[in-house]
């Protein structure tokens, strides 16, 4: 045998050598991205989902309360965009439209209380009218959007005892909201006091009701000139008439 078909030999030896050797890597790094697909297919993202209906209008704080935001692992190749993954990223923030039970936690579902205000779904030949009370008035902050509520008035008419009285009854709520105060000025200079000034909430919130214009009126007119207390009512509750409290006739 020739030193040179040995030479020819040698280089197609090398040469297989090569190709199986590329092969080889070729191979396992196919498998290995198939591997990694599978990894990523099965990956989880922690976010939030609607544990149960969340009503439009609803805060997030409200929501977060009733434990309606539940967290929880979704496949990420399931989970939307613009799902929420920390619940700060809904502070202050409304539901703009009703959340079903099991629903991803969109961030575009949830809107400032002033866009939810342009989407009151008000009924026809009805007005929304927003009246502020502190929680126990609220019934402690139980009312929900669509809730159904009773309106107590404690009036003083001229030259008479005061009275209360059931001045509406069986109305809708159209939307349940909290206020928020300035916290108190911190020391030094005026700019440092408007940086270190957060938002402290209050015990007050914001009941929006559905009412004719002849119950607009009889309203303000006990928030001007009175007071005013609310009681919750079970679905189907009728309306029941009552003769109003006196200081006479209080006990009975």
């Amino acid at each position: 045998m020739s030193i040179g078909t040995m030479s020819r030999r040698g280089v197609s030896l090398v040469v297989a050598l090569l190709l199986a050797a590329l092969a080889t890597g070729a191979w396992v790094s196919y498998v290995r991205s198939i591997e990694r697909r599978a990894v990523d297919g099965n990956a989880t993202l922690q976010i939030y989902i609607a544990g149960d209906v969340i009503p439009a209008g609803t805060t997030a704080e409200q929501a977060d309360g009733n434990k309606l935001l539940v967290k929880t692992g979704v496949p990420k190749r399931l989970v939307a965009e613009g799902a929420v993954t920390e619940l700060p990223q809904l502070r202050g923030t409304v539901a703009s439209v009703t959340i079903q039970k099991g629903e991803q936690i969109l961030r575009t579902r949830f809107t400032s209380p002033e866009q939810a205000a342009r989407l009151l779904q008000i009924p026809p030949g009805l007005h929304a009218m927003s009246v502020e009370v502190a929680a126990p008035p609220g019934v402690g902050g139980f009312v929900q959007p669509h809730d159904r509520v009773s309106v107590i008035a404690k009036v003083s008419p001229e030259n008479t005892d005061p009275v209360v009285r059931f001045l509406l009854q069986d109305v809708e709520v159209l939307a349940v909201g909290s206020r928020t105060s300035a916290a108190a000025p911190a020391s030094g200079s005026r700019e440092a006091a408007r940086e270190s000034a957060e938002p402290v909430p209050t015990d007050r919130m914001l009941l929006t009701l559905a009412v004719s214009p002849f119950q607009a009126e009889q309203l303000a007119f006990a928030v001007l000139e009175g007071q005013v207390y609310f009681t919750l009512l079970p679905p189907g509750t009728k309306a029941t008439g009552t003769p109003g409290r006196t200081a006479g006739n209080v006990f009975g």
